[in-house]
């Protein structure tokens, strides 16, 4: 699969459904654990910026409380938190 990044991914397996906000009848997302396949060089047209963190500490970069509870998830997941 093709991540919005450009990269090339294996989706390990689906995290969970949820609202993209709070509003009524918000969008819902499908979120996935995915592994890298294959980087790549290019970089997508919206030009957006990236930034490769550790999953061990997720919560401390995460944007919304939500997003941190999901990347705590998935590295629990992968066995990268310990305690």
């Amino acid at each position: 699969m093709r991540e919005e990044s450009g990269h090339l991914t294996r989706v390990v397996r689906w995290l969970e459904d949820s609202p993209l906000d709070r509003e009524t009848n918000a969008p819902m997302v499908r979120w996935f654990l995915m592994e890298l396949a294959e980087e790549t060089a290019e970089w997508p047209a919206e030009n957006r910026q990236r930034v490769w963190l550790h999953l061990a500490k997720p919560e401390q970069k995460a944007t919304f409380p939500e997003t941190g509870t999901l990347l705590a998830r998935a590295a629990g997941d992968l066995g990268l938190l310990k305690g």
